[in-house]
């Protein structure tokens, strides 16, 4: 039931993505952690319960897809091994930073964890020290 819960939280989060104009790494992180902080009593929840993991088995399922839908150009030519090691790798690290963020109490903006998105997957941090 969980399970089917968090596939719905998927499909919405999917339909917003469709209506966006530019699929940057930038607007999806940003886009991607204002969805959870509407729903961040549920994330929270999970958390508590030493069930986030739950989560990211949905994303290992849901990320295939959603790559091929809106990273089709950035793919393309990748042999299926590559594939599965670069979905496994950005579904991991999403998770983990979603993970730690409600963890640490939200306290950053969506648009700061979408910077700090952006950053790393573009390697190119905005701050240096």
């Amino acid at each position: 039931m969980l399970q089917e819960y968090i596939t719905g939280l998927m499909k919405e989060v999917e339909k917003e993505f469709e209506a966006m104009d530019a699929l940057t790494p930038y607007a999806m992180a940003k886009l991607y952690f204002e969805f959870w902080q509407e729903h961040i009593e549920f994330l929270n929840l999970i958390q508590k319960n030493d069930l986030f993991v739950i989560l990211l088995k949905q994303l290992d399922d849901y990320l295939p897809s959603l790559n091929e839908r809106y990273k089709a150009d950035l793919i393309e030519g990748f042999d299926e091994t590559f594939l599965q090691y670069y979905t496994a790798f950005n579904s991991a690290g999403i998770w983990h930073m979603l993970e730690k963020w409600i963890r640490h109490g939200a306290v950053e903006t969506p648009e700061e964890m979408a910077q700090i998105y952006s950053d790393i997957t573009l390697n190119n941090p905005h701050v240096k020290k």
